[in-house]
């Protein structure tokens, strides 16, 4: 996700996202939004923010489960 869509779906590029994480995310992410799972099990937020529009946001869910 390289930019924020604008009015009916149009791609607006001088919308930059800045990544972030859940409060219990025990990992990082990086300005492109490569994140690198945990090893232990867990369910962990990954937000979206627009940096033009703060308020501006989105979240997703990765879950992490060990098997033997």
């Amino acid at each position: 996700m390289n930019s924020v869509c604008g009015n009916h779906g149009n791609s607006r590029s001088e919308n930059k996202i800045k990544w972030e994480l859940g409060k219990e995310n025990p990992r990082k992410i990086d300005a492109n939004g490569l994140y690198t799972a945990p090893v232990s099990e867990g369910v962990f937020e990954i937000i979206a923010r627009s940096a033009s529009f703060e308020d501006l946001k989105g979240s997703a869910y990765v879950v992490v489960s060990v098997s033997e």
